[in-house]
């Protein structure tokens, strides 16, 4: 009944059970974009009310559950999209961002009530060990979706998970398992999903594709199990984190102070597995049936990811090839192919302007590649694996460069890793032999250095879709003429393909 004529505040839909079941019912079954808006809208509508902790956590555990297969649908349906508006893709994303940040606020809120002894928190004590998982998992799946859009991972994140552990092992339910969710196998404790945090944050996340981030959460679950977090530092602790710090982990290397607030990882066990998956995936060729992947992906980007995840879990972390020097310059940087070679050989376009160009800032080097700051909203280009062409500032030569790394400290700031591929880019053009058959029209290609006539082997990055397995490729250079049969694709980004290449001297 609403309290109309009262003056009271009307009854809210939600405080009722049945009527918050019926309304769940009602929601949009065949569109997961406006399933997340309202159930985000609900939960936000609810943690305004004066609900008793008990009732809250049914609610939450309700709108969460029901958000499961809406989440899941459009996370495979954002990651697996080939080409998004950039409205629609910032709906999608933030319709999962907004499902997962308020679901996992809800189930913090509910133990903050609990913790505070609220007046009827004493209901939750059977429920604890399922609203601190669910918090968790909320949390880490939160955090997946910041880094699959490169965006800042608010401190504030590992604050809730390290206070939802802690309190998890004060009550002694940090390791009981539970079922997650109803109809899906599979129980989890407190613990291992607090541990899928640290696992994926050690993984280097901001180095992945999306694609590759989605994979390493998958495989992160699977490892999950066999991992432990303690209380003191075993001998082969690799990582260690402050729960009560808001802190993501650290590696061992720099031991923390003492504190019961420190929890310790070795993640060398996990390596090692991710390892020996990697070794039977290339040898067998086949997707490693334990990690429960099925036929969702391609072993092409599996095997890349388990190689990864190895690396970064090892005892010992990746030795940086190049020493860093820390500098402060201005960067002209032209993004993708068509950028590259405009700025290589600006007669090859007429369009050219030099309007697609942008101005980063270098702070630092190495004889590796650069690391970037971008202060102004990251361009839609920006992406992992994306060709450039840069100039430092007064320099007149050109390199080109692949982004490495993404780390979005704000929205209008970002850290770019740039590997420099080529440190004298020599634009050519090109004719495609198939067989005896040269074919008559020319590509545009760059050679990672200018051909020269005693050199065995090239690299050459073309546009994507102009090499073919089988095909050669013929230029001419300074009056001599060059054959590049291509061995390997040595890398390969959304509009062109590095070739590893074998030469020969074209006679006639």
């Amino acid at each position: 009944m609403l309290k109309i004529f009262s003056g009271s505040k009307p009854d809210h839909p939600m405080g009722d059970l049945k009527e918050a079941r019926r309304l769940v019912a009602e929601l949009p079954a065949g569109d997961p974009i406006k399933t997340l808006e309202e159930l985000a809208h609900w939960f936000e509508s609810v943690r305004a009310e004066s609900f008793a902790p008990g009732h809250r956590a049914q609610v939450a555990l309700l709108l969460d559950e029901a958000g499961q297969p809406a989440a899941r649908r459009l996370g495979r349906e954002y990651i697996g999209a080939q080409r998004l508006s950039k409205v629609q893709e910032i709906r999608w994303w933030k319709a999962l961002d907004g499902f997962w940040r308020n679901s996992a606020q809800a189930f913090v809120d509910v133990l903050k009530a609990f913790e505070a002894g609220e007046k009827g928190a004493d209901a939750l004590k059977g429920s604890l060990g399922l609203i601190a998982v669910r918090a968790l998992r909320s949390l880490a799946t939160q955090m997946k979706w910041l880094h699959v859009r490169y965006g800042p991972l608010e401190q504030g994140v590992w604050r809730m998970a390290g206070g939802v552990l802690g309190l998890a092992e004060w009550r002694k339910v940090s390791r009981v398992p539970v079922q997650v969710y109803q109809g899906i196998p599979g129980d989890s404790t407190p613990e291992q999903e607090f541990l899928r945090m640290v696992l994926f944050s050690v993984s280097a996340p901001d180095s992945l594709l999306p694609l590759e981030i989605d994979i390493a959460e998958r495989i992160i679950a699977a490892m999950v199990p066999s991992q432990t977090i303690t209380a003191t530092p075993p001998a082969e602790a690799t990582y260690w984190v402050d729960i009560a710090a808001g802190t993501p982990p650290l590696r061992h290397a720099r031991p923390p102070e003492k504190s019961t607030t420190v929890r310790y990882v070795a993640t060398a066990g996990a390596a090692e597995r991710a390892a020996a998956l990697h070794e039977a995936a290339v040898r067998t060729r086949a997707m490693p049936s334990e990690l429960g992947l099925g036929d969702l992906y391609e072993l092409g980007p599996v095997v890349e990811v388990l190689a990864h995840l190895a690396a970064q879990w090892a005892s010992k972390p990746p030795e940086r090839r190049h020493e860093r020097h820390r500098v402060k310059a201005r960067l002209t940087v032209a993004p993708g192919f068509d950028g590259a070679v405009d700025v290589l050989q600006p007669g090859a376009s007429l369009a050219f302007t030099g309007e697609g160009t942008e101005s980063w800032i270098v702070e630092n080097v190495s004889a590796g590649g650069f690391g970037a700051i971008v202060t102004q909203a990251p361009s839609d280009w920006v992406k992992i694996d994306g060709l450039l062409a840069l100039q430092p500032e007064g320099g007149t030569n050109w390199v080109l460069g692949v982004i490495r790394r993404i780390t979005r400290e704000a929205l209008d700031k970002a850290g770019i890793g740039i590997q420099t591929i080529a440190r004298a880019p020599t634009p050519v053009e090109l004719r495609v032999q198939s067989g005896n058959v040269l074919g008559l029209d020319s590509e545009i290609g760059i050679l990672a250095a200018p051909p020269r006539p005693g050199d065995r082997e090239a690299r050459l990055v073309v546009r994507a879709g102009v090499h073919a397995p089988g095909q050669n490729l013929v230029l001419e250079h300074e009056g001599r003429g060059f054959v590049l049969t291509p061995q390997a694709i040595a890398e390969r980004g959304p509009d062109y393909e590095l070739l590893d290449c074998r030469v020969m001297v074209r006679e006639g």
